[in-house]
């Protein structure tokens, strides 16, 4: 069996923590190594935490790795040995621990007895080679984290939203830290190099805001993917930007959660700029609701900066007017918990702060574990709305996302629309791990057959070739609630749709009615305009090739927020759609075989 690049990664890593860095010198297996040697110290430490102490490492390492990096033979005589030294690249670029699913952690016995087949081998004791690596420590990296990892749970995906600087990325990176997915040496590192740049209060966020242009500007760009475990979950955090500028990325990461974090600024005078009418406070809490977010988590953060520190009256004034806005979005407040933390100095984070002695609620980790499990639909056709496109040396196209609905597994045959480009998907795999099916909230990559990356783009919709394939939308009816407008909206109006990942301008061509918000009731024919606080019927077409559904069918393609002026005018839901049938569409020779 052939391991995935991280796992090879990973092996590779637990031979630094054996000999360290320096006595790693000796023991380079090319040139280019050396280049490596520098950085490999901070990956490792991410996945040796899975360890809980040195001894697991020694008593769960197998004698297995003496014997094999000894020997400089290539034993080239095993699937398990077939590495491709150009795999090893990921050393440097390796972001996080390692997962293991449970189908490779039942398949240990099967990697401790092909590894050990080896043992009598011996060689010099001067190099390691590249194909002695993974094979000494195969069983050894997969008994390690399976000490730490072996139970499987239930993937959730959170998104942390707010106003910018209400401590979003900093609250994030210590809660991480807290559960052990960071080194505390890298958080020391990232503290000397906050504080260079003249931002020590930044140090948790550099976890998170990794590029340097984020670095710079202090600002998280991209959402940024995270993970970590509670008592019941695994999770993947979604680090939403909070600057108005990246309000698109917003809500392409909020599509994809099933519960969102709210974080608040309880600082005098920033509490009040987030939920002001012009703060994002509000926007997000309302773009969340409005994409299908239904469960929240409130944190009232910077209780250490309140006047006094740690005011039970703040938290109090912030609770009942943060309460009132989240009840006239359509959230049960009474179902909210808000979270009294710091995100710098971790108070109420994991264990209880006597700092707030006063709160009696759950911690944040306690809150997570409380997430109701969300309901997959597994049992509809498949929709997968592309996040991105990426092209990987050896391997090929590999378009990213989340599956909403269905099922997504190698072998099958998928359409992409809007252009109803057909091929066959090689292979799937979800944190670098192949996975024999991807289901509902699965955040994955797919390897597909003979397509460039030109011909797939963020926005498009993979779909099951022979179940309801995904389709462009000539045009389709709305029901839309103006929230945010200083004007009147008329026929013709173009805003840009944001819909799952696609955003694309689409044109009011009809106001068919304007309709009572909340009983649904007709109240005017046609009517010439809408304005702030008014709902009807829309025909929209878009102006540029687009998949959506209706919102009964496919909940998650359905629903969408109009944005304008940069800022989101109105949200609505899909009523009915009329499709296109794509002519000319491009179909690989492995799909026409199976069809």
């Amino acid at each position: 069996m052939c391991f995935s690049r991280q796992r090879r990664d990973v092996v590779s890593l637990f031979i630094v923590k054996m000999v360290g860095i320096e006595g790693l010198r000796d023991y380079v297996w090319s040139p280019s190594d050396e280049m490596k040697l520098a950085s490999m110290e901070e990956s490792f430490t991410r996945a040796y935490n899975y360890a809980s102490s040195e001894e697991d490492v020694k008593t769960l390492v197998p004698k297995v790795i003496t014997t094999n990096l000894k020997s400089r033979q290539r034993r080239d005589m095993d699937p398990l040995l077939n590495v491709k030294m150009e795999d090893k690249e990921g050393l440097r670029n390796m972001t996080e621990p390692p997962f293991v699913p449970r189908e490779k952690i039942l398949e240990k016995q099967r990697f401790f007895q092909q590894v050990h087949k080896h043992t009598y081998l011996k060689g010099p004791m001067d190099k390691i080679t590249s194909v002695a690596i993974p094979a000494a420590l195969a069983a050894a990296s997969v008994a390690l984290i399976e000490s730490t990892m072996g139970k499987e749970k239930v993937h959730i995906n959170i998104v942390v939203i707010g106003h910018v600087d209400s401590g979003k990325s900093t609250t994030t990176g210590h809660l991480i830290y807290k559960l052990g997915g960071i080194d505390k040496r890298v958080i020391e590192r990232f503290e000397k190099e906050a504080a260079e740049m003249n931002k020590r209060s930044f140090k948790y966020a550099w976890v998170l805001d990794k590029l340097k242009a984020e670095r710079e500007r202090g600002i998280t760009i991209d959402i940024a993917l995270w993970k970590f475990e509670t008592t019941r979950y695994y999770c993947t955090v979604i680090d939403a930007p909070g600057h108005r500028d990246f309000i698109k990325n917003m809500i392409t990461g909020t599509s994809q959660a099933d519960c969102a974090v709210l974080i608040i600024d309880s600082t005098t005078g920033g509490f009040e700029a987030g939920i002001s009418k012009d703060g994002q406070t509000r926007e997000h809490a309302l773009l969340a609701f409005t994409l299908g977010v239904k469960q929240m988590i409130c944190c009232c953060n910077k209780m250490d900066a309140t006047t006094p520190k740690y005011s039970k009256a703040r938290y109090d004034e912030i609770v009942k007017e943060v309460s009132s806005y989240l009840k006239k979005v359509g959230y049960n407040p009474d179902k909210i918990p808000f979270v009294p933390i710091s995100g710098f100095e971790g108070d109420n984070m994991i264990e209880r702060s006597t700092n707030l002695d006063w709160y009696k609620g759950p911690t944040l980790l306690d809150a997570l574990d409380m997430i109701n499990e969300p309901k997959r639909p597994s049992d509809k056709p498949l929709r997968l709305p592309l996040q991105d496109v990426y092209k990987i040396g050896g391997i090929g196209t590999v378009p990213v996302g989340r599956v909403e609905t269905g099922v997504l597994k190698p072998g099958m045959v998928v359409t992409f629309g809007p252009t109803g480009l057909t091929t066959e998907v090689k292979s799937v795999e979800m944190h670098h791990e192949s996975l024999p099916e991807a289901l509902p909230g699965d955040n994955v990559g797919f390897n597909v057959k003979n397509v460039a990356v030109k011909d797939l783009k963020r926005g498009f919709v993979a779909s099951n070739s022979k179940d309801d394939p995904a389709k462009e939308a000539a045009n389709f009816t709305s029901q839309v609630i103006i929230m945010n407008h200083p004007g009147q909206i008329g026929n013709g109006y173009a805003p840009v749709l944001d819909c799952h990942t696609s955003h694309i301008a689409v044109k009011f061509a009809e106001i068919m009615t304007k309709i009572d918000r909340r009983s649904g009731k007709e109240l005017e024919k046609e009517p010439k305009f809408l304005k702030n606080g008014d709902a009807g019927f829309v025909k929209m077409i878009p102006t540029k090739p687009m998949v959506v559904e209706t919102f009964s069918e496919y909940p998650p393609l359905g629903r969408f927020a109009v944005r304008d002026m940069r800022q989101t005018v109105a949200v609505g839901v899909i009523k009915s759609v009329e499709k296109k049938d794509p002519s000319g569409a491009k179909v690989t020779k492995s799909a026409a075989k199976k069809k």
